[in-house]
């Protein structure tokens, strides 16, 4: 009997450790949002420096990357505010990395490089799409704040009409740079890359093949890969756009100046050098963890790439990714199932205030003098909802899974999200066991 008690209070201790470790990581890699429910810890959260956390053993058993260039592209505008959070997290662990904009400057001692040094000066002096770059440059010179020219609607369309101009040059510029890599990944300030995962990804796949790898997207009759998720190029293709560019460079910058998206232009060009795209949604998302319906499209893929990431969220992500990877295991794969289960479930509860679920299948009819609940008892009633969104003016359910943000208001208006988590649990157990591997073709 005392060996039983004893293998009991054993037993317990080590699931008590368990829980507490898993306490401490939820709210120390995501107190941004544990926090609103508990003790408010966010302002601890954003002057963390990380240093506490370091790059798992996963990211040097894979040879670290050293035949990957990581190419980051950004804006004058918006550069201070969502590069500096990199380099405490992303590049850590990443060997090879060159960070481009549209204003050569240095931030944290590291060279931001102008993408668009290179253009003739009649191209600048007569396409209105460079006043915009003449005008960051005499912000600058003068000490006045660059992100205020993005502070209205014009601005920020004047910032991305010349975002545009970077796309190809920049194929240039990363061959220059690195011409021995094998592997060329473009990313965006705001995009999110899980570094180890990219790594044992890549291993399925021949540099020496031309091959242009994205999360689709179209535009008219154009498919191409989103700029913001991310995409990849190997150092062959890359060889042949860059081939193609320099010897028709005035075509291409006519072409430039009437293109809408740089990324779409960017895959006309490789579809002038007969490179298709390989498609890679659902493993680069343009969604955020926290914005990304968790259905059957998504549970079981691995994913490399986040978009419309904060900096905090970055930060927060990085620190998850590191922890995961060290208790997983070097072979592991981090899917968008372990990101549900281990970031986003625990914030799921019945009931959440100031938070907006993003639900917003089914605009409800409610008495909305029965508050909160009666939004409850209309997502109750469809047998197929999941979560529901309730303040004062509606009622919205969803029949997919998401997390969503805080949403409070200045006008103290109540909102309120919830979700029908015997039904999400449910819906997570019927995608088991998961198959789906890596996306290759």
């Amino acid at each position: 009997m005392l060996v039983q008690r004893q293998q009991r209070g054993a037993t317990f201790l080590v699931c008590l450790s368990l829980l507490s470790f898993v306490y401490i990581l939820y709210n120390s890699a995501f107190p941004h949002l544990v926090g609103r429910y508990g003790v408010q810890r966010e302002s601890l959260f954003l002057e963390s420096t990380d240093r506490d956390v370091e790059c798992h053993p996963g990211t040097a058993a894979r040879g670290a990357g050293k035949d990957v260039l990581v190419i980051m592209k950004t804006g004058a505008t918006e550069a201070r505010k969502k590069v500096p959070v990199h380099f405490d997290t992303t590049f850590r662990c990443i060997p090879n990395y060159v960070i481009y904009s549209d204003l050569e400057e240095s931030i944290n001692n590291v060279a931001i490089h102008d993408a668009l040094a290179n253009f003739s000066e009649p191209i600048k002096a007569t396409n209105q799409d460079f006043h915009f770059y003449y005008k960051q440059r005499k912000y600058r010179a003068e000490g006045q704040n660059v992100s205020e020219l993005v502070a209205t609607t014009a601005g920020r369309d004047r910032a991305w009409n010349l975002d545009k101009w970077k796309f190809l040059p920049l194929l240039e510029k990363a061959l220059a740079h690195s011409p021995q890599a094998k592997w060329f990944v473009f990313i965006e300030a705001d995009t999110y890359l899980v570094w180890s995962n990219l790594l044992g990804w890549l291993e399925q796949f021949d540099p020496e093949k031309p091959l242009y790898i994205g999360g689709q997207n179209w535009m008219g009759d154009t498919k191409f890969a989103h700029g913001g998720t991310g995409y990849i190029v190997s150092r062959k293709a890359l060889r042949m756009a860059v081939d193609e560019y320099t010897k028709s460079r005035e075509r291409w910058d006519e072409q430039t100046a009437s293109e809408a998206a740089g990324d779409c232009l960017l895959a006309k060009l490789f579809n002038t050098i007969g490179v298709g795209l390989t498609e890679t949604w659902p493993i680069t998302q343009g969604e955020t963890p926290f914005s990304l319906d968790y259905t059957s499209r998504h549970l079981c893929y691995p994913v490399v790439t986040y978009h419309h990431m904060p900096p905090d969220w970055v930060r927060a992500m990085w620190k998850f990714e590191q922890i995961w990877f060290s208790q997983a295991g070097e072979s592991a794969i981090l899917r968008h199932r372990d990101v549900f289960n281990h970031v986003v479930a625990p914030q799921l509860v019945q009931a959440k205030s100031d938070w907006d679920n993003l639900s917003g299948d089914n605009e409800e009819v409610v008495v909305y003098q029965g508050g909160p609940d009666s939004c409850r008892r209309a997502c109750q009633s469809r047998a197929e909802c999941v979560q529901w969104h309730y303040n004062p003016a509606s009622c919205k359910t969803g029949n997919v899974i998401k997390l969503g943000a805080n949403e409070s208001s200045a006008a103290r208006v109540e909102n309120v999200s919830g979700w029908m988590l015997d039904r999400v649990a449910k819906y997570v157990r019927q995608v088991e066991p998961c198959t789906q591997g890596w996306i290759t073709a």
